[in-house]
């Protein structure tokens, strides 16, 4: 598991894939996919660069995309043709903003927005304002950079105030998170063991039907002495099995409370798990054989 805490610095839309990807990572808690989930509770603080977290204007993109190619300057009048052309296309970054609010509290944050518009060539705009790039919100840190959208993450030296703003930021961070991260991986491992178990406990049908400390039983149920009876097993046990009787015994106690046989009304489940090879099937074909007479 990845213990050590993390910290995010986002730029622009890089900061919407990064919720995106915390998103996805809450929930990946199987066995096969849990260094997803690994990196969502090892997460400390993200730091926003002019990230879009509303309204996000896509003609603004355009445009910085355009200018950001050297072989292809804007000419004059283009900029109005950008803003033209599309409209706002803020319903993704909303919908991508209220999936991450309930995760919030779980992360420190700094927003930092543009205060320089940027220039194309006789238009100037700014390409996440304040209000989009600023969630105000409890607990979270915001500040201006005096720089244009593509130059708040470049600083001129160590003595800009822009620079030492984020320094600090970033060393409360690195000072704070160690311990809260260890902490935080102090429950996250219960939780992860008690999740686990729970979701193979209702796999198995036993969540409601069954109590295996004290058998629970709504009425009893008639038992037919004679009568049709359908049975077919994929594969027949070995006839040399033997071995697992404490495993059997749980099952049967599962699947035949009091001990006796029942008529199912409807299907019970119970769920043997384990590693390939280590006798899954033979051991549901011989409890199959051995009990097929208690179905009617």
């Amino acid at each position: 598991m990845l213990k050590k805490p993390i910290i995010f610095i986002c730029h622009g839309l890089g900061g919407v894939l990064v919720k995106k990807s915390l998103i996805y990572s809450n929930t990946r808690t199987a066995a096969k996919v849990e260094h997803l989930w690994d990196v969502f509770v090892s997460t400390f603080a993200i730091l926003f660069f002019g990230t879009p977290h509303g309204r996000a204007i896509r003609s603004h993109w355009l445009a910085l995309e355009k200018l950001s190619d050297l072989t292809q300057q804007p000419r004059p009048g283009e900029i109005g043709q950008f803003q033209s052309a599309t409209s706002d296309d803020d319903q993704v970054f909303q919908s991508v903003t209220g999936e991450f609010a309930p995760l919030m509290k779980q992360f420190r944050m700094f927003f930092f927005w543009e205060e320089l518009p940027t220039l194309f060539g006789d238009h100037s705009m700014q390409i996440v304002d304040r209000s989009s790039a600023v969630l105000d919100l409890d607990n979270t840190e915001k500040a201006g950079i005096y720089a244009t959208h593509s130059e708040m993450v470049k600083f001129d030296s160590r003595e800009s105030s822009n620079y030492r703003t984020v320094i600090e930021a970033l060393s409360r961070y690195c000072h704070d998170a160690p311990r809260i991260i260890s902490h935080r991986w102090t429950q996250a491992i219960p939780a992860l063991n008690q999740l686990r178990a729970g979701e193979a406990y209702e796999l198995g049908g036993l969540g409601f039907d069954v109590h295996l400390e004290r058998p629970f039983r709504h009425h009893k149920i008639a038992v037919h002495k004679s009568g049709p009876r359908c049975f077919y097993a994929p594969q027949e046990a070995a006839a040399d099995y033997v071995g697992r009787e404490t495993m059997f015994q749980t099952v049967c106690d599962a699947f035949f409370p009091m001990g006796e046989p029942i008529v199912c009304t409807k299907r019970k489940s119970f769920v043997v798990f384990g590693m390939g090879g280590s006798g899954k099937t033979q051991f549901c074909s011989k409890f199959a054989q051995d009990n097929r007479d208690r179905y009617h």
